[in-house]
């Protein structure tokens, strides 16, 4: 059973476990220079969670299948790109993890 930061089993995330992960564990939900990556695991969780297939999120992101495959590769792939912020902040938004209309606590208003 893979573990995820902060040791939850990737199987027992509930939305508002992973949510609260990701506030807690970094700075993931902030835009401009308080942003840090996702890792690919924490894209993948939240394609999960939300219940789509790779197809399903490229359509409702807006780009191809190979893109969202990209963004799941492991960092040290030669293949792997990181989930742009615009791209990984609508993704918390479709998937229900964030509120649209709302700044999440400690992001920067630039």
């Amino acid at each position: 059973m893979e573990n995820t930061k902060g040791g939850h089993s990737r199987e027992g995330l509930t939305k508002t476990r992973y949510r609260r992960s990701l506030l807690a564990s970094d700075a993931s939900l902030q835009k401009g220079d308080g942003f840090r990556q996702p890792t690919p695991e924490q894209v993948q969780d939240l394609f999960r969670l939300a219940g789509w297939t790779q197809t399903e999120a490229a359509q409702k992101l807006g780009v191809d299948v190979s893109t969202i495959r990209r963004w799941h590769t492991r960092k040290a792939a030669k293949e792997h790109v990181p989930i742009p912020y615009a791209a990984w902040r609508l993704a918390l938004i479709l998937s229900g993890l964030v509120d649209a209309r709302r700044q999440e606590s400690g992001a920067n208003d630039d």
